[in-house]
């Protein structure tokens, strides 16, 4: 299996290949053995939901009495959104992780491993520099890059930003009270508030992530007025 047909084609091909993976994944010996603990959050919110609307789309369009031309676009629609999603898991997680064996990625579906060991993804060091764009009623992007680089691009080895935050009716600057937290693997990040914290005070900091779940250091907390 080559580095470029690795993802099945077919549509029941794919989905039994992606059900494989997310049952391995979220087995807890392999995720913490495979060093995936930190990335459980992403698997969870992101990766496992668009593989079960996948599989829906799948097991109405297998009933061929129901296999409308809007089942068979549904179909479409739905594995469009995964392929990035799951190209996402094997190049974010799995094919420079040093601790995912070949039996491992030949489990899940994924190229064996070559016999040369890839460098491990080095522990973030630098800041996450980040910007607040208000977009409408109850409604904040929070647009994020390196600190050495005002570009999207990611430093080495990070798999994305964790925003630790928290909703008041006055501003901290104290890491303590951010009591909530978000991932983000791409700028930016958006938020929505329902209309009872509009007018309050969102406050947040920001670290990278690397793809073995190790955090960078936490920028200076900043604060924004919900619209």
């Amino acid at each position: 299996m080559s580095l470029q047909d690795w993802m099945k084609k077919s549509y029941e091909g794919l989905d039994e290949q992606v059900n494989n993976t997310i049952a391995y994944v979220l087995l807890p010996a392999n995720m913490d053995r495979m060093g995936l603990t930190g990335a459980s959050t992403w698997i969870n919110t992101v990766f496992d939901p668009q593989i079960k609307a996948y599989s829906t789309a799948i097991s109405v369009w297998k009933d061929i009495s129901k296999r409308t031309p809007l089942v068979v676009k549904t179909l479409q629609d739905e594995k469009a959104k995964l392929i990035p999603i799951y190209r996402e898991m094997y190049s974010g997680f799995i094919c420079n992780n040093p601790l995912v064996t070949s039996t491992d990625r030949e489990a899940m579906g994924f190229p064996p491993s070559s016999d040369i060991k890839p460098t491990p993804s080095p522990d973030p060091t630098s800041y996450v520099i980040s910007e607040v764009k208000l977009i409408g009623p109850g409604v904040i992007e929070i647009h994020y890059h390196d600190q050495v680089s005002t570009g999207r691009a990611k430093p080495y080895g990070v798999h994305g930003a964790e925003i630790l935050w928290v909703i008041a009716d006055q501003p901290t600057d104290n890491w303590d009270d951010l009591l909530h937290s978000s991932f983000s693997t791409a700028s930016p990040l958006r938020m929505s508030f329902n209309s009872n914290q509009r007018s309050k005070t969102l406050s947040f900091s920001a670290r990278w992530e690397n793809t073995r779940g190790v955090k960078g250091p936490l920028s200076e907390v900043a604060s924004a007025i919900i619209p």
